[in-house]
């Protein structure tokens, strides 16, 4: 590699994939271990282990490909954010009626959403 202006500038993209990819999994990472401790882990002392479980999976996939093939995670992240554009409604719904909003329109529109947005994010977007 070579300076060039303060700044590191590699001779392939091959390094810029690597460095993309220890990026992105270091986001996704810790997307899973915040919402793992905040939400999976209450959910596992009370016996009921299937979400912690998804994001354990989640993140030994997600390492599993970064370890095995360098510059496929830039590949792969899209989608699979992607597919978390569904959670969006789902919690905010599900956050609404926690606070005593169950019958709220909006509540339904979210829950309409998070149905239509679930079925074109993780359904048509991954096929």
């Amino acid at each position: 590699f070579r300076a060039s202006g303060g700044t590191v500038v590699f001779p392939t993209d091959h390094y810029n994939m690597i460095y993309a990819d220890i990026g992105l999994y270091s986001f996704t990472v810790g997307f899973f271990l915040a919402d793992t401790v905040f939400y999976s882990l209450p959910e596992l002392l009370h016996g009921m282990p299937a979400y912690f479980l998804h994001h354990c999976t989640a993140i030994q996939v997600q390492y599993g490909i970064l370890t095995a093939t360098r510059g496929s995670m830039t590949q792969i992240f899209p989608v699979m954010m992607g597919t978390e554009i569904s959670s969006l409604f789902f919690n905010t719904a599900w956050i609404l009626r926690a606070v005593g909003y169950r019958d709220s329109p909006l509540v339904g529109f979210l829950e309409k959403s998070f149905a239509l947005s679930f079925f074109l994010c993780r359904n048509v977007n991954i096929s």
